[in-house]
C-alpha cells in the first residue's frame, strides 16, 4: 500500500484536479509517435514506450452540456533541479503535435489520430491516481495510474522514452518509493 501524501483535493495543482475528472469518462486510446511494444512475461504486463504519450478520452454522459465532449492529455518528462524525473500533464483539445484529421461525416464527429495507438480492452475509467514526491515543500508528480474495468494503465515520467504499462492486475510498482499524491479512490 503506498504512503498517502494528503487526504483532500483542496490544495492540489490545477492540472492534478483536472486529470482526476477522467473518472467516469471513456478511454478512447493511448496514442503516440512510433510505439515500441514489448510483453513482460515475468510480470505479465504489456509495456509501450514512446517519447510523448497521449490519452484520448470522451464523455458519453447524458448531460446535454457535456455530451460527446472529448479531448487529450499529453504527458511529457522533465527533471527537477535535483535531477529527479517528473511527469508533466497537458490537457489539449487536439493531439498536436501528432498527425490527425477531423472526421465530420459521423455522429458524433471525432478526431482520428494517424499515429501509433493502443485500444484498451475495457474503456470506462473507474479510478485515477497520481504518484509522486515532495522536495523542499514542492510537490512533483512521477506517474499516473488509470484503472478501467479490466486493466490498469500506468504512465511514468522517464527520460528519453516514456513508459506506459498495461496490466490486468494492479501492480505495486510505486508504493515503496512514491507518495500517493491524489486519487479518486480517496473521498
Amino acid at each position: 500500500m503506498p504512503k498517502h501524501k494528503r487526504d483532500g483535493v483542496d490544495n492540489l495543482k490545477p492540472e492534478w484536479k483536472r486529470i482526476m475528472e477522467l473518472q467516469g469518462k471513456t478511454l478512447m486510446g493511448l496514442l503516440g509517435k512510433r510505439f515500441i511494444i514489448r510483453k513482460d512475461q515475468s510480470e505479465n504486463y504489456l509495456e509501450i514506450m514512446c517519447t510523448e504519450p497521449f490519452v484520448q478520452w470522451r464523455d458519453n454522459s447524458d448531460d446535454h452540456f457535456h455530451k460527446n465532449d472529448n479531448g487529450f492529455w499529453r504527458f511529457e518528462w522533465s527533471e527537477n533541479k535535483y535531477g529527479e524525473s517528473i511527469l508533466l500533464l497537458h490537457e489539449q483539445v487536439t493531439p498536436e503535435p501528432l498527425n490527425y484529421q477531423y472526421v465530420v461525416d459521423t455522429d458524433p464527429p471525432f478526431i482520428s489520430v494517424l499515429e501509433s495507438s493502443y485500444s484498451p480492452t475495457s474503456i470506462l475509467i473507474k479510478e485515477v491516481s497520481g504518484y509522486g514526491f515532495v522536495t523542499e515543500r514542492e510537490e512533483f508528480l512521477y506517474a499516473i495510474q488509470l484503472e478501467t474495468e479490466k486493466e490498469y494503465i500506468y504512465i511514468d515520467g522517464s527520460p528519453g522514452l516514456m513508459e506506459m504499462r498495461i496490466s490486468e492486475k494492479e501492480l505495486n510498482i510505486y508504493a515503496d518509493h512514491y507518495y500517493l499524491m491524489f486519487s479518486t479512490k480517496i473521498k
